[in-house]
């Protein structure tokens, strides 16, 4: 297993490639969504530097393969690298130190600011090329998050992370309608500490809840309630002097950018624009020359629900399976798009 993973965000996020140093967490925050398909209990370690050099030299598996420029990784996709387990095997620590040492881009989000603002760590964190996330929505979700730091204690280690860090988000995830006023009441604090912006995407369950309504396979809060916060917390943020960005991806469109995670324009971090977010915004999706390659598909494996469908994606290239997707009347209401073909069609590249 190297930590490196492409899957089904990739047909609605800008930097859909993830890494990975540990499986699991024991964070054990109520609300994860990664228990649906992994008990996050048991934690290993599966850090391998062989694979993460590989990958930073360009040397692509075929899920990546489309990828042939410095996409920057978003490490910590379904696990924190600086939860607990961290002081045990110091995976991540290792990572810190390569990244360092090529100055590859990447995005992390963590929780776990006990362990990332001890000195080692952030005397490497100060060297990479990075920009950090920093998971927090107020006070009342410590009792949901048992094996985190608190809210306190994430709030107090902004400063020291905005300073050894490209740029600093806090990710208002996961967010439920009615906590505006809770989660924008901090939003000066934010920007004092050195926060460049912050970033909202709704809770998603498993189960039928009041105020959420079903969505290709899971529950989300009802569009409305979220539209209704997401331009209230937009203003707040914008008052606050922090940019503002959407992660919910039926409401992309409210941020200050389709890259929800906050590093638009930030030298060096060039993002992936071929993908349904960047439809709706006026823009085509315009594909890279590697992205018309037959065999470039693999990364749409998880959304191949049939033998018969796996088995073609060896014959096709990205932008065929992209343009499948955004003909999908499903994948459209995943991105509250309209049905139909009512958007610029595709373009190619030209020589």
């Amino acid at each position: 297993m190297s930590g490196i993973a492409c899957g089904s965000q990739v047909i609605l996020c800008d930097l859909p490639v993830r890494y990975d140093t540990y499986s699991g967490c024991t964070h054990a925050c109520a609300y994860c969504f990664s228990k649906k398909w992994n008990d996050i209990t048991q934690v290993k370690c599966i850090y391998n530097e062989a694979a993460l050099v590989k990958w930073i030299l360009g040397k692509r598996e075929p899920r990546t393969v489309w990828c042939d420029w410095n996409i920057p990784l978003h490490w910590g996709g379904v696990s924190d690298p600086f939860q607990p387990a961290e002081e045990l095997h110091g995976a991540s620590l290792k990572a810190l130190g390569v990244f360092a040492g090529t100055q590859y881009p990447f995005v992390v989000s963590t929780k776990g600011v006990t362990v990332l603002t001890r000195a080692p760590y952030l005397e490497r964190l100060g060297m990479c090329n990075v920009a950090t996330q920093v998971s927090m929505m107020a006070p009342s979700y410590d009792s949901f998050e048992p094996g985190a730091p608190t809210f306190a204690e994430r709030l107090a280690a902004l400063p020291t992370l905005a300073r050894h860090s490209k740029r600093l988000i806090i990710r208002l995830q996961p967010y439920v309608p009615g906590m505006r006023e809770a989660v924008a009441e901090h939003f000066p604090a934010y920007r004092d500490a050195g926060v460049w912006g912050v970033t909202v995407e709704g809770m998603k369950t498993n189960r039928k809840q009041p105020g959420f309504t079903r969505l290709v396979g899971e529950f989300v809060p009802e569009l409305e309630a979220m539209r209704g916060d997401v331009l209230r917390l937009r203003e707040a943020a914008h008052k606050a002097g922090l940019r503002f960005y959407c992660a919910e991806n039926r409401l992309r469109a409210l941020g200050d950018s389709p890259l929800c995670c906050g590093v638009d324009g930030l030298e060096g971090f060039e993002s992936n624009h071929s993908n349904l977010a960047h439809l709706g915004t006026h823009e085509a999706i315009q594909f890279r020359p590697k992205m018309l390659e037959v065999g470039t598909a693999d990364c749409f494996i998880t959304l191949c629900q049939t033998t018969a469908a796996f088995k073609t994606l060896k014959q096709h290239s990205y932008a065929d399976l992209m343009d499948v997707a955004r003909r999908s009347a499903k994948f459209r209401a995943v991105m509250n798009l309209p049905t139909g073909d009512d958007e610029p069609e595709p373009e190619k590249p030209t020589e």
